[in-house]
Order: C-alpha cells, then sequence, then structure tokens
C-alpha cells in the first residue's frame, strides 16, 4: 500500500459530477505518486471508491481539500467538510466486470447504458458505484473485477449486470442451542459470492460439531447475492418467537390474517419469521430424537 493523505471534502466543480473524478491540490498528488488521469482509492467512514485524480484549479494550492460530487460522497458515507482518506493504486485494463443492484431489482436491458458510462473509469471489487443518466440513479454494488481488484473499464470490457439485488441484511435462525460467538461472521463468509434464498439451510462444520442455520430475512425481500457489506444477524428459535411477540407485530399480522384483511409485505415478513424459528424447533427436536 502506498503513501496516503487526509483531505477535507468540498463539492465538485459544476462540470465534475457523474465523472468518477477527485481533483486534487498538485502538491499532492506529486506526494502520492501520481499524475492527472491516474487512479486514486478514497476511503470514508461508510465505504470507498475509486476515482480518476485531476488537479484543482490555479488558487486551490495548499488548500487541504478533495473536490467530489454527491455521488461519491454517499457511497463514501461522507459530507461536505468530512475527512476521508485519499492513497494511489494500481489498476488494470479490466477484462470483465460483474455488477449488482443495490436496493432493487434492474433489467438486464441496462446493460448497455452502463457500460457506456463505465467506460474510462476505474471500479473496484466491493465498490458501490453511483450510475447516473436513470432517475434515480442506479447503485450497483461490483461483484467481480478481473484481472484485479481495482481495474479500468474500457471498450473491449466484458461487463455483466445481475437482475437481483444484493443482500443488506440476512436474518438466520439457528437450530442449535444458543448462538455460538462469530457465527455470523462464518455464515457470510460461506455464503458471500453466492445466491441466497429464504427458507435455505445452511449448514456450518464447527470443530467436531455441525450447527444449522434457517435463512429466514432478507432485506430487500427479493435480494439475493451475499456481499462483504451485507449485515448478518444470527437468532434462537425462542429468542426469536419472543421478539416477535413483544414488537406486537405478529399480533397485528395474525389478526388480519384471520379477519381475512389484506397483509402487507411486513406482514409477510413477520409471519416468514414466525414459521422459520417453528420449524427450527421442530427440525432441533427432531434431530435431538435421532441421536
Amino acid at each position: 500500500m502506498g503513501r496516503s493523505v487526509r483531505l477535507r471534502v468540498v463539492e465538485a466543480q459544476s462540470r465534475d459530477p457523474g465523472k468518477k473524478v477527485a481533483r486534487i491540490d498538485a502538491r499532492v498528488m506529486r506526494e502520492l505518486g501520481v499524475d492527472a488521469g491516474d487512479v486514486v482509492e478514497l476511503v470514508g467512514a461508510g465505504g470507498f471508491v475509486t476515482t480518476l485524480v485531476w488537479p484543482l484549479e490555479p488558487g486551490e494550492e495548499d488548500s487541504g481539500i478533495v473536490r467530489i460530487d454527491r455521488f461519491l460522497r454517499e457511497a463514501l458515507g461522507v459530507r461536505v467538510g468530512n475527512e476521508v482518506e485519499v492513497r494511489r493504486v494500481e489498476a488494470e485494463r479490466a477484462t470483465r466486470v460483474v455488477l449488482a443492484p443495490v436496493g432493487r431489482r434492474v433489467s438486464r436491458g441496462f446493460i448497455e447504458r452502463v457500460r457506456r458510462f463505465l467506460v474510462g473509469k476505474p471500479v473496484a471489487r466491493g465498490e458501490t458505484v453511483v450510475v447516473t443518466g436513470f432517475v434515480p440513479p442506479l447503485r450497483l454494488y461490483v461483484m467481480e473485477a478481473e484481472p484485479g481488484r481495482v481495474v479500468l473499464v474500457g471498450e473491449d470490457t466484458s461487463v455483466e449486470l445481475l437482475e437481483e439485488p444484493i443482500v443488506e441484511r440476512l436474518v438466520a435462525v439457528s437450530l442449535g442451542v444458543g448462538v455460538p460467538p462469530g457465527l455470523g461472521d462464518e455464515l457470510k463468509r460461506v455464503l458471500k459470492g453466492g445466491r441466497v434464498a429464504l427458507g435455505d439451510v445452511v449448514r456450518l462444520e464447527r470443530g467436531e460439531a455441525e450447527v444449522s442455520l434457517v435463512v429466514a430475512r432478507l432485506e430487500p425481500r427479493d435480494s439475493a447475492y451475499v456481499v462483504e457489506k451485507t449485515r448478518v444477524d444470527i437468532l434462537a428459535p425462542e429468542g426469536l418467537v419472543s421478539l416477535l411477540a413483544r414488537s406486537g407485530m405478529l399480533a397485528a399480522a395474525l389478526e388480519r390474517l384471520e379477519g381475512g384483511e389484506k397483509l402487507t409485505p411486513e406482514d409477510l415478513d413477520v409471519l416468514n419469521l414466525y414459521i422459520s424459528a417453528g420449524l427450527a424447533k421442530l427440525l432441533e427436536r427432531l434431530v435431538r430424537s435421532t441421536r
């Protein structure tokens, strides 16, 4: 890892939004060992981005600032006035990039517009890229980048767009007694990069024991791909049932169900969690009875 500097975020120049450009002091560029048009990585409180780097306008020297647009600030989880870390990275010419949407499904018919947006811009595996030209702008997660972690997209790069979004939060119910420490991290490691669906049963080897878990909730509801930024929560069956009961959400959903009313998406989520917990308890008893 090369040298890095911390700079204060200010608004981008009017010509830069949507171009994945960061503007910094020419003296800082020399310190980092980068020239105009090279690639840098910015790290903020909520993530990281890769950008092309260009010098600030004359008169802004020694200001300790970096000019970036609102789309980059969103991906970084920062506001104007916050600090970010800026460092040089080496970008290889991309041969293949695979993207998955964040927050909502997208049509593969968008692929050509997405590819045109990315040509000439850097991306990195694990980065969230905001693609302008759509209303609202598309937020895409870089699932894969070849041949290296940081790549520069060209005209001949193969760009693939998945339809289903990444999983932002996954709740699983443990079939065992209690929730062993580190189980959520281990589950994410096993599932990362692959598809997952509600009701999936995942078995993890922990020493001489085996722990089974049921996927009980996904956020968004139609998401499918577990990634590094996915939050994973593990609940014991008893704890989940107790939580649903205390919240009052379970009683409300059951009342609407019995009354023949139309169930909301939230009702369906609550009932699915309740059924998953019940199945988990039943499977636990069956496993114990066969030992």
